[in-house]
């Protein structure tokens, strides 16, 4: 894959896992542009001026409030809880597809109907993720190699070892669109997560400090204030949607958290704690999101009883 073809397929994936939030964007890249207008004329010295430096300034900003959230120590905390992937049990996992039926999804109480490729719990289908319909555009990349080693290394029947290695090559991640392969709704949420959306943060943050550095590194080729503006807003746009991925990942691990309380997590966040979460879960993800860090109140014990008729699949969908 080009550079130039990934460079093109990163804003789509960013406004296909963020949709309507990339419009939080807008009154940024507004912002980059008056400062380009307004002060791009006062020069500090040499291809320097104010207009510009401000907008470095506001990336530079932008993407260290990122960097921050994910220091945060309840981002770490819902890290560990989904990576730990405590739904996965002696009793909830099977190697041979023959004994699926035998178990109860951990997720939904019901009998399990499929088994996870990846880390072999069994799961009713509400609780199953079905690969997304953008995964196979662009590059997919295994998810877990050292299981793979571990599978060859470890497997004593032939037959049941390349069944087991072929799954493991098939569960692929594609960062560009944040997707995983078929899986559990528990390793689709770790692994995009913390994998995929990962891999995504990371070239999005890349992207935006080259274009904010681009005139200054060929100040020839982009000498038009159109250009530099241009340049200045895309940096913006995409140091926005850094703070707005982790935000997303933040959020929708707390609610999965929330939504499964009888799944033993290692770490419980109280919520009387982390004030701003219970604000920022409804914004990223709507009326379910609210529910879920509903606290004590009348009104909100009766969000709660109304939740327990939404279906295990409905809730799902408010981590997509």
């Amino acid at each position: 894959m080009t550079l130039l073809y990934a460079f093109g397929l990163t804003p789509i994936g960013l406004i296909y896992q963020l949709r309507a939030k990339t419009f939080i964007a807008i009154p940024l890249c507004l912002l980059a542009v008056g400062f380009q207008y307004g002060l791009g004329d006062s020069i500090i010295f040499g291809e320097y001026n104010v207009g510009g430096t401000l907008c470095d300034a506001l990336v530079v900003l932008l993407l260290s409030l990122a960097f921050v959230v994910r220091q945060l120590n309840v981002y770490k905390e819902l890290r560990d809880n989904l990576k730990e992937r405590p739904w996965c049990t002696k009793e909830t996992c099977a190697v041979s597809n023959d004994a699926i039926s035998a178990i109860e999804c951990p997720f939904s109480g019901l009998g399990a109907s499929m088994r996870c490729p990846n880390c072999y719990t069994c799961v009713a289908s509400p609780a199953y993720h079905f690969e997304d319909r953008f995964h196979a555009v662009g590059k997919q990349y295994v998810v877990n190699w050292e299981r793979a080693k571990d599978v060859m290394r470890t497997s004593k029947d032939p037959k049941i070892g390349r069944q087991l290695l072929d799954e493991v090559l098939d569960y692929r991640c594609n960062p560009y669109f944040g997707t995983i392969t078929d899986c559990c709704a528990g390793c689709a949420l770790s692994d995009r997560n913390y994998f995929a959306l990962d891999m995504l943060l990371v070239i999005t943050c890349v992207y935006s400090l080259i274009l904010s550095s681009i005139p200054y590194v060929i100040p020839s080729y982009i000498n038009s204030k159109v250009a530099v503006t241009v340049l200045s807003c895309a940096s913006v746009f995409l140091a926005t949607c850094c703070v707005l991925i982790v935000l997303k990942i933040l959020c929708t691990s707390l609610y999965f958290c929330k939504i499964f309380p009888d799944i033993k997590f290692r770490h419980d966040v109280d919520l009387d704690e982390h004030w701003a979460l219970r604000k920022l879960v409804p914004f990223m993800l709507g009326r379910k999101g609210a529910v879920a860090v509903a606290g004590s109140s009348l009104q909100n014990r009766i969000h709660n009883e109304k939740s327990k008729f939404v279906s295990l699949a409905s809730k799902l969908k408010a981590l997509h």
